[in-house]
């Protein structure tokens, strides 16, 4: 720990230098964390309610959700104390907050970036196994893998406090790493959409499917395809300046332009844990029904009852046929009759 104070300590010298950076800093974080926590709140339980947790991609979801739900609840407030206190020149202070948002960052974020490249291998395994993957992989299976890369991570961030070098070579390795496995999985993803469109041109050239199912094919083709494009150029946009920075520091060491860098490449990933929510909601309709759904779900029981009470039109006759009253009523004057 004694390491980590010093480095934080010799970096309130740039400062002055990184004010307005800061500031600009703490109020994106601030904003942005409402935002993770209400977003990845919504994906969580929405998950839960609809029992999704059993299905395997959905469970990488929920993980996901809750490792950027930690973001926004604890790292962003930690980081935004940190650089108020560092601006305010309150070394003790900026000590304490520096040290614990260097370890829950890398843990939470690191666990974030993790479960993406994650996702994308599930994904590909889905088309990749097809009938054989609902069989072969389970919810506990990747349960086990993520407990399992949660440990690894807590202990190379672990030696952020008495060996940083360590915990900096470790996400430099990482780092390259999950985004060349993202990019080939993205890759065999494409391919494989590509050879079903193709076999979808194959069998209308021979009249075994119809124009119509053939065009439907295509656009549902072109919709994967930007759709996997957005989010894997989003995934490098947001993670590739970072590694760059780590590999800055490790040759060039500390600058004031450095840290200019560093600040701004930390905070474009928190903010990645606020838009990860709105990404689920865009391309997984599944998702986007359930959160939908849930948001509607918190409306109070009168609400509810008022909108039921309205949709029925007073002057529709036939809707008093659902009114058990109005039947026994009606029976009861015929029976005078």
């Amino acid at each position: 720990m004694v390491e980590s104070c010093d480095l934080i300590e010799t970096s309130l010298r740039y400062v002055s230098f990184l004010r307005q950076v800061y500031i600009a800093n703490c109020a994106l974080n601030a904003i942005f964390a409402v935002i993770a926590i209400t977003g990845n709140l919504l994906v969580l339980f929405s998950i839960w309610k609809c029992r999704l947790l059993s299905e395997p991609s959905y469970f990488l979801l929920g993980v996901l959700a809750l490792t950027d739900l930690a973001v926004g609840i604890i790292v962003q407030p930690l980081y935004v104390l940190y650089k108020t206190s560092e601006i305010l020149g309150m070394a003790s202070i900026t000590c304490v907050t520096g040290v614990a948002t260097n370890i829950f960052g890398n843990l939470f974020s690191g666990m974030s970036f993790l479960t993406v490249t994650f996702t994308w291998v599930d994904r590909y395994l889905a088309l990749h196994l097809h009938l054989r993957y609902k069989a072969m992989v389970t919810s506990s299976m990747y349960s086990k893998v993520i407990t399992g890369l949660f440990m690894v991570l807590c202990l190379f961030v672990s030696f952020y406090q008495w060996k940083i070098g360590v915990a900096i070579i470790f996400s430099i390795i990482i780092v390259p790493v999950c985004l060349i496995t993202s990019t080939v999985a993205y890759c065999k993803i494409f391919g494989i959409l590509r050879r079903h469109v193709n076999v979808f041109h194959s069998e209308a050239n021979l009249g075994e499917i119809t124009d119509n199912a053939r065009a439907e094919s295509v656009l549902k083709y072109r919709k994967s395809v930007l759709g996997i494009v957005y989010v894997q150029v989003f995934f490098l946009v947001c993670y590739t300046p970072y590694f760059v920075a780590l590999v800055i520091r490790t040759i060039l060491g500390v600058s004031p332009e450095w840290k200019l860098a560093w600040n701004i490449t930390t905070t474009v990933i928190y903010i990645n844990s606020s838009m990860n929510p709105c990404l689920f909601c865009w391309r997984m309709k599944d998702i986007r029904s359930a959160v939908i759904k849930t948001v509607k779900g918190f409306r109070g029981p009168r609400d509810r009852s008022e909108s039921r009470i309205s949709r029925i039109s007073p002057r529709d006759s036939r809707s008093n046929t659902l009114n058990p009253e109005y039947v026994k009523t009606k029976h009861d004057n015929q029976a005078q009759t």
